[in-house]
């Protein structure tokens, strides 16, 4: 019973579920397409090319074996269709690849929490209490960091800034693919 476990292991994995008609979940060799983008502007008259609906989440499963419970988080970063959307005369590859850098950037805090979980001592007895407090500041971060992102390049229109940011976030995109291959 987990009353008389004495250890905790973790294991947090990102195992990549198939899209569904209105899910896109996030593969670094699946970029965002036109084609995703099935839902209408909410304000036609809006100032903004476009919109991109990311979030991420995570289900957690254990079991004990002994003292030991072994628990094994799934990461899901992932991009609904039907709530994101571009105008049409919008459509080209540099407001796409805007729209692409939020979807990296979800997938970066996503990544973020995992290695937070990581490196934490997770208490047998709370948990769930932790991993849940890391994942709403995480979450948090995820809002702080897509608001900074369109601040700073005025939603795209800054080109220097949209370049300084494209070039970070490849980095850092480069950076975790290389270490989740080691």
């Amino acid at each position: 019973t987990p009353k008389l476990a004495k250890n905790l292991v973790l294991r947090v994995v990102e195992i990549p579920a198939k899209d569904t008609q209105d899910t896109v979940f996030y593969r670094s060799n699946r970029k965002l397409l036109w084609e995703d983008f099935r839902g209408s502007a909410s304000n036609p008259t809006s100032r903004f090319a476009a919109a991109v609906y990311t979030s991420w989440g995570y289900e957690g499963s254990s079991i004990i074996n002994g003292q030991t419970i072994e628990l094994t988080i799934n990461l899901r970063v992932f991009m609904v269709k039907s709530m994101s959307w571009a105008k049409p005369t919008s459509q080209n590859d540099y407001t796409l690849r805007h729209e692409q850098l939020h979807f990296d950037i979800t997938r970066l805090v996503a990544h973020g929490f995992r290695e937070k979980l990581e490196s934490m001592e997770l208490s047998v007895d709370d948990y769930d209490s932790q991993i849940q407090y890391e994942f709403i500041e995480n979450f948090r971060s995820m809002n702080q960091m897509q608001k900074k992102y369109d601040g700073e390049t005025e939603h795209g229109l800054r080109t220097n800034e949209q370049a300084r940011w494209d070039g970070y976030i490849t980095a850092e995109m480069e950076r975790i693919n290389r270490k989740s291959m080691d």
